[in-house]
């Protein structure tokens, strides 16, 4: 259980949404070929993550294309279904369109070229995945989050002990990444593409397809927007520990476990002191009540 799952949903926001309905989407796609209800669903979700936020109209264009390109049996697609799906998902777009006709051009996410360096995209990927990643929503909370749980007033440290366990991790799963790259040099296309199955295909649409676009488009990525991806990343994470059987598949348990140990002591935490008033994450509701 990943700890970003849970501070990405400490509060009601529209980013809440992205995960159903990107599984939604997930599934029409899947099943694009077998009925025209799938390719349907694939249009409509499509459509519908976009005006969520931003970040599903670069998914959804990204799946398009790498089905189009990549896809040997794309001939069998329900294409007609999907764009019916894709233009009636797409008319609560019309008032909005309006106004960014009124508006000239107000509101548009602006171009940074610095966008084109940081390759954020593929960072928040890996880094997502680790769940190591809560200094920022912790803020000055974080080095005492890492001594929970307390013993009396005396810190433990096993948050920050199973910190270091996610990063030997980590360093584990950068490390099978280079050497499937080295591996692959013969099939680079063939990786690149995901030619090789359906799953891999998908995978390649999300990992290479999305973050290619949004970062050519010159956007600030942040990592909410990997929201979008789900449950992607964690098929990738799974697949790649499992093509390194039984080291590989014995480390995702560990990582699993190590996650859910510092999710359920980030919720302690939280309830013990209120939330984390210094960073991102804000006052927690029951103690919004007590003020």
């Amino acid at each position: 259980m990943n700890p970003l799952a849970v501070v990405f949903h400490r509060k009601i926001w529209a980013q809440s949404l992205l995960p159903l309905l990107a599984m939604v989407f997930l599934l029409g796609w899947w099943y694009r070929k077998r009925h025209w209800a799938g390719a349907f669903v694939w249009g409509l979700a499509g459509a519908l993550l976009g005006q969520i936020h931003m970040a599903g109209f670069f998914l959804a264009a990204s799946v398009v294309a790498w089905t189009i390109l990549f896809d040997s049996e794309r001939r069998t697609v329900h294409w007609i279904a999907w764009a019916v799906g894709t233009v009636l998902g797409s008319l609560g777009l019309i008032p909005w369109l309006l106004e960014l006709g009124a508006s000239t051009g107000q509101g548009s996410p602006a171009f940074n070229l610095s966008a084109w360096f940081n390759f954020k995209w593929w960072n928040y990927w890996v880094s997502n995945n680790s769940g190591i990643v809560m200094e920022h929503f912790l803020g000055d909370h974080f080095w005492s989050f890492l001594g929970y749980p307390l013993i009396g007033r005396q810190p433990t440290y096993l948050v920050g002990a199973v910190h270091v366990l996610l990063v030997l991790c980590l360093l584990v799963v950068i490390g099978l990444v280079i050497r499937r790259v080295i591996k692959a040099r013969g099939h680079l296309f063939s990786a690149f593409a995901g030619t090789g199955s359906e799953s891999s295909l998908i995978i390649a649409a999300y990992l290479w397809g999305c973050g290619i676009m949004i970062t050519a488009a010159g956007i600030v990525i942040q990592r909410h927007y990997l929201l979008v991806a789900f449950p992607l990343l964690s098929i990738w994470l799974g697949r790649l520990l499992a093509g390194d059987r039984p080291r590989g598949t014995k480390m995702f348990g560990v990582i699993w476990s190590a996650q859910l140990v510092v999710s359920a002591l980030l919720l302690y935490y939280i309830h013990v002191n209120g939330g984390a008033p210094n960073g991102d994450y804000g006052i927690s509701y029951s103690a919004t009540l007590l003020e």
